[in-house]
């Protein structure tokens, strides 16, 4: 947005340009007039920095989300993503659907049944299969995950009942330092 002030014989004189692109000259006195400045903006669009900033997620994820098919955006003519308003609550909704372990393509799946910012998502039979499938998936991992702890903790507790006078030095076994 531009602007200059200057002062006139009837009062302050201001420019401005509007997001629709007619700027406006308020005279004193309440006359106003407005003028073409040629440069056209969608209402409610915006740029990738600005939608960043609104929604809290970095500019980098904005772009991957769009390659992921999660999100649209359009072009302007100078090649610049623009977005609407309805992308706000789209990326919120991506958001919580990451934040709830699923895929983007999982995501991308479940979209068109998201609503609301949280989202709710309708329960149409396509969508619950997927999401049951997804589930019957996450509950794999943490079986496997249990078993391998579980295996895990046998053998420190192995280790523990058979003491450390039985054991090598590794002070000087060349090996790396095992974090904790």
């Amino acid at each position: 947005m531009s602007g200059f002030q200057e002062r006139t014989g009837e009062g302050l004189t201001h420019q401005s340009e509007s997001d629709d692109g007619y700027g406006s000259i308020a005279l004193g006195h309440g006359s106003i007039i407005n003028i073409d400045t040629g440069v056209k903006v969608k209402r409610g669009s915006m740029r990738i920095g600005e939608l960043s900033r609104r929604t809290g997620v970095n500019a980098h994820q904005l772009r991957y989300y769009e390659a992921q098919g999660l999100l649209k955006a359009d072009r302007g003519a100078n090649g610049y993503r623009e977005y609407d308003e309805n992308a706000m609550l789209r990326v919120k909704q991506i958001r919580h659907l990451l934040g709830a372990g699923l895929s983007s393509e999982d995501i991308a799946y479940l979209l068109p049944c998201a609503v609301g910012e949280a989202p709710k998502l309708l329960g149409c039979p396509e969508l619950l299969a997927a999401m049951r499938s997804r589930l019957r998936r996450l509950d794999d991992q943490m079986d496997r995950l249990a078993r391998s702890r579980d295996a895990l903790a046998d053998y420190i507790d192995a280790a523990e009942r058979t003491g450390d006078e039985a054991c090598p030095s590794l002070a000087d076994a060349d090996l790396p330092p095992v974090s904790a």
